[in-house]
């Protein structure tokens, strides 16, 4: 499986929100502050692998959002500088 945000799986999800933006899809345009604090939680704790998860969960929810997007990228980020 490939990993990495040029994953033919990262391509489908970022096509699949900018169609949900498009057709105006997005409930609301940002997380709440829970969900933003649980992405911190799991980040802080080293849980890429479920920030990973969350994230996109987070990104098909609120595709307009940008901490959520930003949020998306630090675990791979993260991921590739581990030892």
């Amino acid at each position: 499986m490939q990993r990495g945000l040029n994953s033919p799986e990262a391509q489908a999800l970022r096509h699949k929100a900018e169609a949900a933006t498009q057709n105006g899809a997005a409930k609301d345009e940002a997380p709440t502050a829970a969900e933003v604090n649980q992405l911190v939680v799991l980040f802080n704790a080293g849980r890429y692998v479920e920030m990973e998860r969350q994230t996109r969960l987070l990104v098909a929810e609120y595709p307009s959002s940008g901490i959520v997007w930003k949020s998306w990228v630090l675990p791979f980020w993260c991921k590739e500088k581990m030892p």
